[in-house]
């Protein structure tokens, strides 16, 4: 494991509960200082993943998308990009039909994730996988 998949990881997760706690998760969520440069952060954070996931493995791809959907709603106001996530996580679904099951569990839990809260957003080939998974 590289150390820039842990960083990123870490950054993610740091973003989503600094966000947490300075109340940006209320219903009525203020514009204090410290939310917009969260924010701000959170911005910086989507783009070095957008730039940085075509360099890594099946592990770092999990790594670079198990904080995207947060964070892009905390940068954006919005879910992740969807068609984003959905060419990323079926690279997963090649590499683990190739053999490597590393993420397999991963997957399967952001597949569900998805399909709960946009299903749209999941291509036939991973909800057919999410199911087949579901019967085992």
């Amino acid at each position: 494991m590289r150390n820039e998949e842990l960083n990123i990881e870490t950054r993610g997760r740091s973003i989503a509960d600094r966000f947490r706690d300075a109340g940006g998760f209320m219903s009525h969520t203020g514009r204090s200082k410290e939310l917009v440069k969260i924010r701000k952060e959170a911005e910086e954070w989507i783009a070095a993943v957008e730039q940085g996931i075509a360099s890594q493995d099946s592990e770092g791809i999990c790594r670079y998308l198990s904080w995207y959907d947060i964070v892009h709603r905390i940068a954006f106001g919005i879910p992740g990009d969807g068609s984003f996530m959905d060419s990323w996580q079926n690279r997963l679904l090649s590499h683990i039909a190739s053999g490597n099951t590393s993420c397999r569990q991963w997957l399967l839990n952001a597949v569900r994730n998805r399909l709960s809260r946009s299903p749209l957003t999941v291509s036939p080939r991973l909800r057919k996988w999410c199911l087949a998974q579901s019967i085992v």
